[in-house]
């Protein structure tokens, strides 16, 4: 992964494009970025590119960093594509909420999406399962949240929710990367009926960090983002449960569903179904979990590992 040293090294007018933390040039394919941020600071253009696991391009003008999350687009639109021709159904489980999901991700035309880990399910356009933390304790935990002055926030199904009481870096990255100007959470403790799905809380230098985690890991289920930065999310769901309930709601056999994944947060989906999947750039503590592994996502990874199994 690069430093920071690479970073400030930037001239104006220069950039470089990063494949799994290392500078790379592609001979073939296009890079699409799909969400980023753009900041004045040397260490929030590397937290970025350490958010989006070392796959991004960065560039520097006007002082200014760009720091976008990329992939490439191609040849996964046309794995997509060719397996839903042959007959497959292909769905996104992603942690994020629905409200989360870019644009160039929707555009791809999959049949269903299973969102914020298995809280919300879609098909076809129809939602086929929802589930939402209590109002109560939703606003417990920003209370808790709010006391130690945790850097958080908050995705809902059709919102992102910040809290604007105290500072909070996470604000304006979370700004950036869902591409929106997000909600106040006020609007969740005033008004109960309104819900948030789960959180992702930074406890980095934060004193009050065993006192916060003992909360949590009585009423959450939480998964580590390295660094400590924590996905906080519903006991009753996660990936897996997700794809169960897919295949319960389709009669479909997990025998015959595959997962992909690149790190610790799909550990849940890789463990549910008997194809599990790799990418080439993930991280080296889920390969134990996984029966194949397959290209970087940059380098066709998604086509190859649909090769493999023979469903394009």
């Amino acid at each position: 992964m690069i430093n920071i040293r690479s970073i400030k090294k930037l001239t104006d007018g220069d950039g470089i494009t990063l494949k799994n933390g290392k500078p790379i040039r592609f001979k073939t394919g296009w890079q699409v970025a799909d969400y980023g941020i753009e900041t004045t600071c040397p260490r929030e253009a590397i937290a970025a590119v350490k958010a989006y696991n070392g796959n991004c391009g960065v560039w520097f003008e006007n002082g200014i960093y760009y720091v976008d999350h990329s992939f490439r687009i191609t040849t996964k639109k046309e794995a997509i594509k060719k397996a839903k021709e042959n007959g497959h159904l292909v769905f996104i489980n992603t942690g994020r909420t629905f409200s989360g999901i870019p644009k160039t991700i929707t555009e791809l035309n999959f049949d269903g999406y299973v969102c914020g880990c298995g809280t919300h399910i879609y098909f076809q356009g129809k939602k086929i399962k929802e589930s939402v933390i209590p109002n109560d304790q939703c606003v417990e935990t920003v209370k808790i949240l709010r006391k130690y002055q945790v850097y958080a926030f908050y995705e809902a199904d059709q919102g992102i929710y910040f809290d604007f009481s105290y500072p909070n870096p996470f604000l304006e990255m979370g700004k950036k990367i869902f591409g929106t100007q997000g909600k106040s959470i006020d609007e969740i403790i005033e008004d109960q009926t309104k819900t948030f799905d789960k959180c992702l809380i930074s406890l980095k230098e934060n004193p009050a960090a065993d006192s916060v985690m003992e909360y949590f890991r009585q009423h959450y289920y939480c998964i580590s983002r390295g660094d400590d930065v924590w996905e906080m999310t519903q006991k009753s769901c996660n990936k897996g449960t997700g794809i169960q309930e897919v295949c319960a709601y389709l009669g479909a056999d997990l025998e015959d569903c595959l997962a992909v994944g690149d790190s610790e947060n799909d550990l849940d989906m890789l463990k549910a179904v008997k194809n599990s999947i790799a990418m080439g750039n993930a991280r080296p503590s889920i390969l134990p979990y996984c029966s194949y592994v397959t290209a970087d996502i940059l380098d066709d990874g998604i086509y190859h590992a649909l090769q493999h199994y023979d469903i394009i």
